[in-house]
């Protein structure tokens, strides 16, 4: 038996939102279906690449700095979820946006369309040199990031890219 079978800890599921999509995350950049919130990322097969990518996909969602030698550091979900708690100062805040990504992200275009038109929202079309009857021209990943980022400001969180705190060190404990 391998010494890293030894080590392994028993499946955990995902307790929070946070944790589910991270692990929903890590599934599909590795290409594997059961991710445990202890399963190391590079002992699942994640490689300098793979850390690339998710660095690169936790930065879109959470709109914070995540650079790979971040993932590679913190190499489990519980932990990324720690280090994106650190970014924003707190794990409520990463697990509400975490769950206002993932209900956004099961509406079909038509219902996060339909959203944002009753939110108003047509700053957007403007800005990306739509007007209202060209609307439906915007991607569609944009409109969504758009509805994501109004649902969380009804909450009081603005997501706007924030830059990592200095060497990466927070007064936040682990939790």
């Amino acid at each position: 038996m391998s010494q890293s079978n030894e080590k392994k800890q028993p499946f955990a599921p995902p307790r929070t939102p946070a944790e589910e999509l991270i692990t929903e995350i890590y599934g599909s950049l590795l290409g594997i279906e059961d991710v445990s919130v202890f399963d190391s990322f590079c002992d699942l097969g994640g490689g300098a690449d793979h850390a690339t990518n998710l660095a690169v996909r936790l930065s879109e969602v959470f709109r914070v700095e995540v650079a790979p030698s971040e993932v590679i550091a913190a190499p489990t979900v519980d932990r990324l979820v720690t280090t994106l708690a650190r970014k924003w100062g707190g794990r409520e805040i990463v697990d509400e946006i975490a769950w206002t990504f993932m209900q956004v992200d099961q509406l079909s275009d038509l219902e996060a369309d339909s959203m944002l038109r009753s939110e108003a929202d047509y700053e957007l079309a403007i800005e990306h040199g739509a007007g209202r009857s060209e609307w439906s021209g915007i991607e569609a990943s944009v409109k969504r990031r758009r509805l994501v980022e109004l649902l969380l400001e009804k909450t009081g969180i603005t997501l706007e890219m924030r830059e990592s705190l200095a060497g990466g060190e927070s007064e936040l404990p682990d939790s």
